[in-house]
Formats: structure tokens, C-alpha cells, sequence
């Protein structure tokens, strides 16, 4: 189940934009993903110690986020021809797309693009 969970880094990137939303887990200082909080958690239940815990959102907690906060769309395809196989993105209005072999690997890379789009 962990797979629907953004990486460590991703995570990080995200509470730097001011993501702050109820996520099922954190990752702590070691950079573990956990579960063991009471409830949910978020990015600002880690202002006071340990300040080095982020929030760990799902996959789709940050495309929706995207969608509803910042208007970026993030849409995915599956292609295939012959024995080669790949998914691409593109995040609709912003004529921003790419691909990515497996899947998260694919919306990881959207979701780094969408949050450079915020930041510019």
C-alpha cells in the first residue's frame, strides 16, 4: 500500500508550497513512512518538535489538491505499441506534458512540473 503514497522528497516539495491537508500517514526524521499517529495528520501539526516530520499524502489527495487549489489538471494515458509500453501526462491549459515507463513513476514527474507551474 505504500506505493500510493507520494515519495519522501515529493512530500517534502509539497509541504513547501503549503500543502496542509488530513493525510493517513507522516514520514519522521528518519524518513520512514509511518502510520502510527493518532488520526489524521498534517503538515502544520509539525510546527512545533519534531519540526522534521512531513505529512505523506495519497497520490490523489495531490492531483485533486492541484486541481481544486491551483487549477492544474493533471490527466494520464496509457500507450502501447508493439512491446513497448508507457504512460504519459500532460496537465490540460498549461501545454505542459511528458511520460514516464510505469505508472507513478509518470505522475510523480506531473506533479513535479505542476509544482514548478506554482512556483513561477
Amino acid at each position: 500500500m505504500n506505493h500510493l503514497f507520494v515519495p519522501y522528497e515529493l512530500a517534502v516539495k509539497l509541504k513547501d508550497v503549503g500543502f496542509n491537508e488530513n493525510c493517513f500517514g507522516g514520514f519522521d526524521a528518519y524518513k520512514e513512512l509511518r502510520f502510527d499517529y493518532i488520526g489524521y495528520v498534517k503538515n502544520s501539526d509539525f510546527s512545533m518538535p519534531p519540526r522534521n516530520h512531513t505529512a505523506a499524502p495519497l497520490y490523489q489527495q495531490v492531483v485533486d489538491w492541484l486541481r481544486e487549489k491551483h487549477d492544474l489538471n493533471i490527466g494520464m494515458s496509457y500507450f502501447k505499441i508493439d512491446t513497448v509500453s508507457y504512460w504519459e501526462y500532460r496537465i490540460h491549459y498549461k501545454d505542459v506534458y511528458g511520460q514516464g515507463g510505469e505508472y507513478y513513476h509518470a505522475l510523480t514527474k506531473a506533479i513535479e512540473k505542476a509544482l514548478k507551474l506554482i512556483n513561477q
